[in-house]
């Protein structure tokens, strides 16, 4: 795991990538947030 600014200095240098930090999320931010992460992966592939 990185720090959430170096997240965005990679993210920054890749096309189209996008950032999202999950509030009081550790490792299995996954599983504690199942529901938001599947919403924001079907956005993001959805995206044109």
């Amino acid at each position: 795991m990185i720090l959430p600014r170096y997240s965005y200095l990679i993210a920054g240098l890749l096309p189209n990538a996008t950032v999202k930090i999950y509030e009081d999320a550790a490792h299995g931010f996954l599983f504690q947030y199942y529901e938001e992460f599947a919403s924001d992966v079907i956005s993001f592939l959805d995206r044109e």
